[in-house]
Protein backbone atom coordinates (compact mmCIF):
# COMPACT_ATOMS: atom_id res chain seq x y z
CA UNK A 1 0.00 0.00 0.00
CA UNK A 2 2.98 2.17 0.30
CA UNK A 3 2.35 3.28 -3.69
CA UNK A 4 -0.99 4.52 -2.07
CA UNK A 5 0.33 8.03 -1.27
CA UNK A 6 2.33 8.46 -4.61
CA UNK A 7 -0.33 8.59 -7.10
CA UNK A 8 -3.75 9.27 -7.92
CA UNK A 9 -5.93 6.44 -7.66
CA UNK A 10 -8.48 5.77 -9.52
CA UNK A 11 -12.42 5.66 -8.58
CA UNK A 12 -15.33 3.27 -8.94
CA UNK A 13 -14.60 -0.33 -9.71
CA UNK A 14 -10.78 0.04 -11.03
CA UNK A 15 -9.88 0.68 -7.71
CA UNK A 16 -9.71 -2.83 -6.98
CA UNK A 17 -6.99 -3.73 -9.70
CA UNK A 18 -5.46 -0.46 -8.68
CA UNK A 19 -4.95 -2.42 -5.27
CA UNK A 20 -3.51 -5.66 -7.13
CA UNK A 21 -0.96 -3.54 -9.26
CA UNK A 22 0.13 -1.61 -5.91
CA UNK A 23 0.77 -5.23 -4.09
CA UNK A 24 2.71 -6.53 -7.39
CA UNK A 25 4.86 -2.92 -7.61
CA UNK A 26 5.37 -3.44 -3.89
CA UNK A 27 7.52 -6.44 -4.41
CA UNK A 28 9.77 -4.47 -5.85
CA UNK A 29 10.14 -2.08 -3.29
CA UNK A 30 10.77 -4.17 0.36
CA UNK A 31 12.29 -0.94 1.85
CA UNK A 32 9.35 1.53 1.09
CA UNK A 33 7.02 -1.58 1.98
CA UNK A 34 9.13 -2.24 5.35
CA UNK A 35 8.90 1.91 6.31
CA UNK A 36 5.52 1.72 5.61
CA UNK A 37 4.73 -1.56 7.83
CA UNK A 38 6.95 0.03 10.49
CA UNK A 39 5.42 2.99 10.94
CA UNK A 40 1.97 2.37 10.82
CA UNK A 41 2.45 -0.39 13.24
CA UNK A 42 4.47 2.30 15.34
CA UNK A 43 1.67 5.19 15.03
CA UNK A 44 -0.96 3.13 17.31
CA UNK A 45 0.73 4.08 20.12
CA UNK A 46 -0.18 7.36 22.16
CA UNK A 47 1.18 10.47 21.00
CA UNK A 48 2.95 9.19 18.42
CA UNK A 49 3.67 11.77 15.26
CA UNK A 50 2.53 9.46 12.84
CA UNK A 51 -1.34 8.60 14.64
CA UNK A 52 -2.66 11.31 13.09
CA UNK A 53 -1.70 10.79 9.42
CA UNK A 54 -2.61 6.73 9.78
CA UNK A 55 -5.97 7.71 11.23
CA UNK A 56 -6.86 10.20 7.84
CA UNK A 57 -5.11 7.68 5.63
CA UNK A 58 -7.40 4.43 7.09
CA UNK A 59 -10.23 6.78 7.16
CA UNK A 60 -9.96 8.42 3.14
CA UNK A 61 -8.75 4.71 2.19
CA UNK A 62 -11.88 3.02 3.65
CA UNK A 63 -14.43 5.84 2.44
CA UNK A 64 -12.80 4.88 -1.12
CA UNK A 65 -12.85 1.44 -1.33
CA UNK A 66 -16.48 1.56 0.00
CA UNK A 67 -17.26 4.06 -2.86
CA UNK A 68 -15.73 1.60 -5.23
CA UNK A 69 -17.97 -1.63 -3.90
CA UNK A 70 -21.04 0.81 -3.65
CA UNK A 71 -20.67 1.51 -7.28
CA UNK A 72 -19.87 -2.44 -8.44
CA UNK A 73 -22.65 -3.35 -6.46
CA UNK A 74 -24.75 -0.74 -8.40
CA UNK A 75 -23.33 -1.88 -11.92
CA UNK A 76 -23.85 -5.50 -10.97
CA UNK A 77 -27.20 -5.14 -9.71
CA UNK A 78 -26.40 -5.75 -5.93
CA UNK A 79 -29.35 -4.62 -4.01
CA UNK A 80 -28.72 -5.55 -0.34
CA UNK A 81 -24.83 -5.29 -0.04
CA UNK A 82 -24.39 -5.24 4.09
CA UNK A 83 -21.14 -5.94 4.17
CA UNK A 84 -18.88 -3.33 2.68
CA UNK A 85 -18.09 -1.67 5.21
CA UNK A 86 -16.63 -4.82 6.36
CA UNK A 87 -15.15 -5.65 3.10
CA UNK A 88 -13.82 -2.56 3.03
CA UNK A 89 -11.75 -2.61 6.36
CA UNK A 90 -11.03 -6.21 5.42
CA UNK A 91 -9.69 -5.35 2.16
CA UNK A 92 -7.32 -2.77 3.85
CA UNK A 93 -6.33 -5.42 6.46
CA UNK A 94 -5.61 -8.33 4.19
CA UNK A 95 -3.10 -6.24 2.29
CA UNK A 96 -1.52 -4.74 5.24
CA UNK A 97 -1.30 -8.09 6.93
CA UNK A 98 -0.11 -9.40 3.28
CA UNK A 99 2.67 -7.28 3.37
CA UNK A 100 4.00 -8.05 6.66
CA UNK A 101 4.14 -11.62 6.09
CA UNK A 102 5.99 -11.17 3.11
CA UNK A 103 7.98 -9.01 4.92
CA UNK A 104 9.09 -11.47 7.10
CA UNK A 105 9.09 -14.00 5.02
CA UNK A 106 9.56 -13.10 1.35
CA UNK A 107 10.16 -17.00 -0.06
CA UNK A 108 7.04 -18.20 1.08
CA UNK A 109 4.02 -15.67 0.92
CA UNK A 110 3.76 -14.13 -2.93
CA UNK A 111 2.75 -10.70 -1.81
CA UNK A 112 0.94 -10.01 -5.32
CA UNK A 113 -0.43 -13.20 -6.12
CA UNK A 114 -1.94 -13.88 -2.37
CA UNK A 115 -3.48 -9.61 -2.34
CA UNK A 116 -5.41 -10.66 -5.81
CA UNK A 117 -6.45 -13.44 -4.19
CA UNK A 118 -7.89 -11.92 -1.12
CA UNK A 119 -9.30 -8.87 -3.18
CA UNK A 120 -10.57 -10.84 -5.09
CA UNK A 121 -12.31 -13.18 -2.72
CA UNK A 122 -13.42 -10.33 -0.71
CA UNK A 123 -14.88 -8.82 -3.98
CA UNK A 124 -16.83 -12.03 -5.01
CA UNK A 125 -18.30 -12.37 -1.57
CA UNK A 126 -19.85 -9.20 -1.56
CA UNK A 127 -21.26 -9.40 -4.92
CA UNK A 128 -22.08 -13.39 -4.54
CA UNK A 129 -22.22 -14.35 -1.10
CA UNK A 130 -21.34 -17.56 -0.11
CA UNK A 131 -22.88 -19.68 2.99
CA UNK A 132 -22.17 -18.86 6.26
CA UNK A 133 -18.63 -21.00 7.84
CA UNK A 134 -20.67 -22.96 10.17
CA UNK A 135 -22.15 -24.88 7.40
CA UNK A 136 -18.93 -26.25 7.07
CA UNK A 137 -18.68 -27.64 10.30
CA UNK A 138 -19.57 -31.00 10.52
CA UNK A 139 -22.28 -32.19 13.28
CA UNK A 140 -21.23 -34.77 16.05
Amino acid sequence: MAELAEKHIPGGPELFLHLVRTAYANERRPGIVQAYTVLSSESVTDDHPGREYFEDRYTTLRREVTAAFHELCTQEGVRDPDTIADAAAAILAVMDGLQLQWLLHPGTVELGGASEFAIRAIVNAVLHPGPELSTYTRSS
